[in-house]
This record gives structure tokens, C-alpha cells and sequence, in this order.
């Protein structure tokens, strides 16, 4: 299921951005073309935090080797084997799927990947304003959608005045 978990404009050109979401410790930033990307918080190769990084032509730099990473999680370069060396495949960081809509930047959750993009905000296209608000709950993503959002939904609930 497609997931909003932050807002566009969090994510600013040219700087990584730290979040913490379903809880995954993730590092978010924008390609050379402004697409959002996001991978775990964590260079496979000595697990530093790839958010204390830096963005360099469009990738994830980790701030221990400099070891780069494109948004798919690939090793594209390893300062120390040199450009003309092809990196080592298993050092791959894992990758979220995101797509990017309304201001919204959306996380693809479960298994698979997505046949379609979501569709939540498709019939609100000439939406002009909307508000944001955002909380912490110490409790697990299923739990807080069973409780807070799933009782809604049954006929048997009546609101009276």
C-alpha cells in the first residue's frame, strides 16, 4: 500500500535529509533532475549514516568513505578502487519506492512493487489549499491504522447530535 509520509518540501536540493518512518531509520534526498530518492539510513560497507553525507552529482555520498550510492541503493563508486574499477554489487543499500504527487511524497509498504501510483488526491486535482499535520505515536503503523483509522469505516458507526 502507498503510504504519505512527508511533505515535498521537506526535501530540499543538494542536502540529504534524515527521517525516521515505519520504523526505518531513512535518509531522503533529490537526484540531479529533482527526483526524490530514499534509501536506509545506513552504509552497508561500516554502517555509518549516510544522512551525515552529503549529495554529489545527484547521489547519497557516505561521509566515512565517501563510498556513492544511487536511489536504487548501487554502489556507483568507490573513492578508493578508483573510477576505472567497477564497484562490488553486494555492497547495495536498500532502496524505498516513492513516487511524488500534490506536494506529497508517497512510500510504497508491503511486499511487491506497486502496479499504479496512489491515488488518493486523483479526484482532488483542483484542490487550491490543504493543511499538514503531523505527530509522533510510540506505537507500531498497523496498530495506529487498526485503531484510529479502520473504525471509521463500518456502517454500524452513527454519529448523533
Amino acid at each position: 500500500m502507498w503510504i504519505a509520509i512527508l511533505s515535498s518540501r521537506e526535501v530540499k536540493r543538494g542536502r540529504p535529509y534524515r527521517v525516521q518512518r515505519m520504523g526505518e531509520d531513512m535518509v531522503f534526498w533529490r537526484d540531479g533532475d529533482g527526483k526524490i530518492m530514499a534509501l536506509r539510513n545506513y552504509c552497508p560497507h561500516r554502517q555509518a549514516l549516510l544522512s551525515q553525507g552529503k549529495v554529489v552529482n545527484g547521489l547519497i555520498q557516505c561521509p566515512y568513505h565517501g563510498f556513492e550510492f544511487d536511489g536504487a541503493g548501487n554502489v556507483v563508486h568507490v573513492p578508493a578502487m578508483g573510477r576505472s574499477q567497477k564497484p562490488p554489487s553486494y555492497l547495495k543499500a536498500k532502496s524505498y519506492t516513492l513516487y511524488e504527487q500534490y506536494g506529497i511524497v508517497w512510500m510504497w509498504y508491503g511486499p511487491g512493487q506497486p502496479e499504479a501510483p496512489p491515488k488518493f488526491f486523483d479526484d482532488l486535482k483542483d484542490l487550491e489549499a490543504y493543511a499538514e499535520y503531523w505527530e509522533t505515536w510510540n506505537i507500531s503503523f498497523l496498530r495506529a491504522v487498526e485503531n484510529q483509522l479502520m473504525d471509521f469505516t463500518y456502517p454500524s458507526y452513527t454519529i448523533t447530535r
